[in-house]
């Protein structure tokens, strides 16, 4: 009984890893590959923490660290940032092997004046190119620079080598 509930536990894992994309590194803006209104304020390097569905985004211009963030890929609805004129929500979910990024953003105290932008991320499978395509048409594409901390990444299969 017990072999066959630690089996079944090895089967979800599989599956939960087989679904989930290792965006870990660190990746630089390749501006040859990348187009869009956006390209000329969009980060040049992005650094990605990632622990299952837990991210941590820092962004770069040049060596200089511009902004982070740090999002919970559990579709549920959080407080992204808060300004004097603006309110901001993040609700994260995977879909298929994107991260999706859904921003609703309150312009005002009713929140009559609103609208919301969808952001997507994406690993190619050989994990050498990220693409991030915004909600105004930008396409980024990063190239990695770092190989993947071992502490961080995300097995591929969790029982492979394992024989039956």
């Amino acid at each position: 009984m017990l072999a066959t509930l630690a089996l079944a536990c090895a089967c979800l894992a599989v599956e939960r890893a087989k679904g989930v994309a290792n965006f870990s590194g660190t990746w630089k803006l390749d501006r040859e590959q990348s187009r869009g209104p956006s390209l000329a304020t969009s980060p040049t390097a992005v650094e990605i923490r990632q622990r299952g569905d837990e991210f941590k985004f820092v962004y770069f211009s040049g060596e200089k660290s511009t902004a982070s963030e740090t999002f919970l890929a559990d579709g549920t609805e959080r407080e992204r940032y808060s300004t004097r004129l603006e309110r901001a929500y993040a609700r994260v979910r995977w879909e298929k092997r994107e991260l999706l990024i859904t921003t609703q953003h309150v312009l005002d105290a009713r929140g009559y004046q609103t609208y919301s932008e969808t952001d997507s991320w994406a690993v190619s499978q050989d994990r050498k190119t990220l693409t991030n395509k915004l909600s105004d048409g930008t396409v980024l594409v990063y190239e990695r620079l770092a190989a993947l901390d071992p502490e961080n990444q995300l097995p591929v299969d969790v029982l492979e080598g394992v024989k039956p």
